[in-house]
């Protein structure tokens, strides 16, 4: 069986060429495609049905890309365009335009390089709630990857575990999430626009549904420097981050 090819942009079909940063400033074009996974593992032992909750056992990590200027800062949504849903159960589709209140905000861009580039550190996991329409989801974010950062666009994927709790903190179910979402600048200083392509999972890793939408973030704050971040030194992780990739050009002395 063939993947599950997701257009972010038009198609249902593309391939995309992502940048990323070589030594002395040069840069390596690598041909990608941005697609979901048919399958997914299982869920971690933490988050199985029946597991008492505890992240605590989780190892935490940092992933690091760059981010360009026009997306470094504090952005908030209220909602999101929902265009395409797909029921995998059923091999139903339904393309139509609907909005669904979801407000979340989020903040990218933590440290500058001695180049002057803006770097993002994703420390996962990390817990992510977020309200659509009168639900609320448990949500911990346990992978990340950035497939393209470009002065023009950045695409980055999630895996997600959403979860429901007993009283006890037992949990009742889970299901998986892995959501592709592209950042282009949104019109102005104050917008930047995403689309965003989400299929969910069974706790098995079995294909449930994919929704696909689109929406704009208002910038709320401007991007500043982080030195920590969960208990992390953000310049020494930086710093080990580039000096483990033979960025000399870009390191700053870490403090």
């Amino acid at each position: 069986m063939t993947s599950t090819r997701i257009s972010i942009l038009i198609t249902l079909i593309f391939t995309m060429a992502f940048v990323l940063l070589a030594p002395a400033g040069a840069t390596r074009v690598i041909q990608a495609e941005i697609e979901h996974k048919d399958y997914l593992p299982g869920v971690p032992d933490t988050f199985a049905s029946g597991a008492v909750l505890n992240t605590d056992k989780l190892e935490k990590r940092v992933e690091w890309f760059p981010v360009p200027d026009w997306m470094a800062g504090t952005f908030t949504k209220e909602g999101d365009m929902e265009t395409f849903e797909k029921d995998f159960q059923t091999g139903a589709e339904k393309r139509e335009n609907y909005w669904m209140e979801n407000r979340v905000t989020l903040s990218f861009g933590h440290q500058r390089d001695a180049l002057n580039t803006i770097w993002h550190a994703e420390v996962v996991p990390f817990r992510a709630d977020g309200s659509r329409g009168r639900s609320r989801d448990q949500r911990y974010v346990i992978g990340m990857s950035c497939l393209k950062s470009s002065p023009e666009s950045v695409v980055l994927k999630f895996h997600s575990v959403v979860v429901a709790l007993d009283d006890h903190d037992r949990v009742r179910g889970s299901k998986q999430q892995e959501e592709i979402v592209s950042f282009f600048p949104g019109g102005g200083n104050n917008f930047i626009a995403t689309t965003s392509s989400t299929k969910t999972f069974s706790e098995s890793g079995q294909p449930l549904y994919q929704l696909d939408s689109h929406t704009k973030r208002l910038k709320t704050r401007g991007f500043f420097e982080e030195d920590f971040l969960s208990g992390i030194d953000l310049k020494r992780s930086l710093y080990d981050f580039l000096a483990g990739r033979n960025m000399q050009d870009r390191l700053v002395t870490a403090r």
